[in-house]
């Protein structure tokens, strides 16, 4: 842990040891929850982990037989804004969502039907109140924005090229100016779509002048 304004050292927490067949705990990825949550990915154990605010130790949250494989298997870990939990696997193909209880543990895991299959998946983080955000691929990687509807997930690339194996790095330096961009594209969208519809119904009146005529006929 460090301190976000200095980089100074906080502090360390071990993970649980990893008892699947023979690895070594490797924390891949880490997300916050609204409440202080800390969920953490443990790729070689198939565990997602959980640290309590003011908590000394990670304990195991969340286990899915499926995630039970030689190297590693889960990987990127986001919450989203009511709180759920989504993760997303490296080695084969699966981006799941876990359901947090009422009491904090966790509920059903449900594997989401992709619209289309993922290779090699990697980080993952919350955008708005019903998307994610992820990187994949290895010899050239992507970033994806996906929108999760009940049990599915629309996955659409928004921006590709980016180095391979899987150059996270600089896929979330530039996350920002591609949303930027994104969002600006999509208002457009929108505004011309309130234009046209204003006018088929008779009331669009354009722009308000921001410059008085009469001031400029005397000019």
């Amino acid at each position: 842990m460090f301190d976000l304004n200095t980089g100074a050292t906080k502090g360390s927490v071990a993970l649980p040891a990893s008892t699947l067949l023979g690895q070594t705990s490797l924390c891949n990825d880490i997300a916050v929850g609204a409440d202080g949550m800390v969920y953490a990915i443990d790729s070689l154990a198939g565990h997602i982990l959980r640290l309590k605010p003011g908590g000394s130790g990670f304990e195991i949250w969340a286990h899915d037989p499926r995630w039970d494989v030689k190297g590693p298997q889960l990987d990127g870990i986001a919450v989203l804004a009511d709180g759920t939990v989504y993760a997303n696997v490296f080695e084969g193909d699966g981006l799941y969502r876990v359901v947090v209880k009422p009491d904090g543990s966790a509920g059903t895991i449900t594997k989401l039907q992709t619209s289309r299959p993922l290779y090699h998946s990697d980080e993952l983080r919350a955008y708005g109140q019903d998307k994610l955000l992820m990187v994949e691929g290895e010899t050239k990687g992507t970033l994806d924005l996906i929108t999760v509807t009940g049990d599915n997930a629309q996955v659409d690339t928004i921006k590709d090229g980016f180095e391979g194996p899987v150059d996270t790095g600089t896929a979330f330096l530039n996350m920002l100016g591609v949303f930027a961009e994104f969002e600006t594209n999509l208002h457009r969208e929108r505004q011309l779509e309130g234009i046209k519809a204003a006018k088929d119904r008779g009331i669009y009146k354009g722009r308000k002048p921001s410059i008085d005529a009469a001031e400029v006929k005397r000019l």
